[in-house]
């Protein structure tokens, strides 16, 4: 990828080679795979608002940030899993979707639970 193309150019495999190698060209492709994430995350959480309502708005940001971790994390472990259907951005979005979604819904139990006990 040359310095002036932007994240959403890159494709699966130029995805794919930066995160798969050691060096800057890693970093690079980590951190703008990490603005995606968190970016999908917020989304995400966002038109679920109200599920947590009793948030602040720094915990909030921490809750975007840990889904997109986690997503990240789980991207990096089974980066064989992309099978360049879509984009690698669209899968990488799926994934930290899926991701927002389990901690919303563990969340939620939680919040049951307490208000149970």
């Amino acid at each position: 990828m040359s310095s002036h193309q932007t994240s959403s150019e890159r494709t699966g495999a130029e995805w794919l080679a930066a995160l798969g190698n050691p060096g800057p060209e890693r970093q690079r492709a980590v951190d703008d795979l990490h603005s995606h994430l968190v970016r999908a995350a917020g989304f995400y959480l966002g038109r679920h608002r109200s599920d947590l309502r009793d948030m602040a708005r720094d915990e909030l940001v921490e809750f975007i940030e840990e889904c997109a971790q986690e997503a990240l994390n789980s991207i990096e472990e089974d980066l064989g899993a992309f099978q360049g259907i879509s984009r690698f951005t669209t899968w990488a979005y799926a994934v930290a979707i899926r991701v927002a979604a389990g901690k919303l819904r563990r969340n939620r139990r939680e919040d049951v639970a307490q208000a149970v006990a």
